[in-house]
């Protein structure tokens, strides 16, 4: 099974430096309530609850080269409980991959997306947090493989 340790400290250091420097207030992981009535765990919800994104570190293809429609799914199924959460005024989507941002750039300029998920691309992360994301893919890569 994968090691997603290199993954949480990537949406640590987002919570921490980057979405609190760019909306001066902190952020956590937190469950807030859906519209249906139950809870969905978001990678990242403003203190005063207005704000809710998810994380995605994902590259748009995998390492043969194929769409990674596993990870598609993942931001699809994301963006429902973005969509359906309770009481809060701005939705957004994160994105550490430029290929993985412009494919839902793409995706919403075609009325494929809904435009009310705010997109943020995030490309200055540091050296040694994408040196960890770049591993653990090799990793995972590596594990996928053996599988065939």
């Amino acid at each position: 099974m994968a090691n997603t340790y290199a993954q949480r400290l990537i949406e640590k250091w987002i919570r921490a430096k980057f979405l609190r420097e760019q909306f001066e207030q902190t952020f956590q992981e937190r469950k807030l309530p859906l519209i249906w009535g139950g809870l969905f765990n978001f990678d990242a919800v403003s203190d005063d609850g207005t704000i809710a994104a998810n994380i995605s570190t994902s590259k748009a293809n995998t390492r043969r080269k194929r769409d990674g429609q596993g990870k598609f799914h993942k931001i699809l199924a994301d963006t429902f409980y973005l969509l359906n959460v309770r009481d809060v005024k701005r939705k957004m989507l994160i994105f550490t991959e430029r290929d993985m941002y412009d494919e839902f750039v793409r995706r919403r300029d075609n009325g494929r997306f809904p435009p009310e998920i705010e997109f943020i691309l995030i490309d200055n992360i540091p050296l040694e947090l994408r040196n960890g994301l770049e591993a653990s893919r090799n990793v995972a890569s590596l594990e996928v493989a053996a599988e065939r």
